[in-house]
């Protein structure tokens, strides 16, 4: 077995029996304010891109005193070099109308527009008021803001339909340096 996976396989197993157990998550801290390297955020191979199927409680430092808190399910790293261009985070699957108030909330705290959000919502009532599945509306959706500070980093939330049908919303929020 390869070690990504052997970890990534520790790692669930990990987060799984902490959540068993009654446990809380591992805390995390990723200070980006100064920097946006891979050991910023304690990667240590030469890949490119990186993904870590962990449940932890993250808190991202950022540039222009911005952080977010986060209780997140995966978390996924792009770099060029040593310098990260983006730092991503997987929220828990949610509820449709759960979700949907996240990514509202979400968006409100990094002034990312909703347009693309709330037309999907709209397509969700339209879904249930005609008795049609509402895993037949496309989830794939962004909602991009504007740089938190000079450099960077832009916020990005995507929305995307999770693999647990009974939680079918899914919101992943992104930092991405040009």
């Amino acid at each position: 077995m390869p070690p990504r996976r052997a970890l990534s396989i520790v790692a669930i197993a990990g987060a799984l029996l902490v959540t068993a157990c009654g446990g809380s998550a591992p805390q995390v801290t990723w200070n980006l304010r100064d920097s946006h390297t891979k050991a910023d955020v304690g990667w240590k191979d030469s890949l490119d891109a990186t993904s870590l199927s962990q449940t932890v409680d993250v808190t991202i430092l950022l540039p222009g005193d911005h952080s977010a808190t986060i209780m997140a399910v995966r978390e996924d790293f792009q770099a060029s070099g040593d310098q990260l261009t983006a730092v991503a985070v997987l929220y828990p699957p949610a509820t449709n109308d759960e979700g949907y108030k996240q990514a509202k909330s979400v968006a409100g705290q990094w002034g990312l527009s909703t347009a693309a959000l709330d037309e999907w919502h709209q397509e969700i009532l339209q879904a249930r008021q005609h008795g049609q599945p509402e895993s037949q509306v496309p989830y794939f959706r962004e909602m991009v803001g504007v740089p938190l500070a000079d450099g960077g980093p832009i916020p990005v939330a995507t929305i995307i339909q999770s693999s647990d049908d009974g939680k079918p919303f899914q919101l992943r929020l992104e930092f991405q340096w040009t």
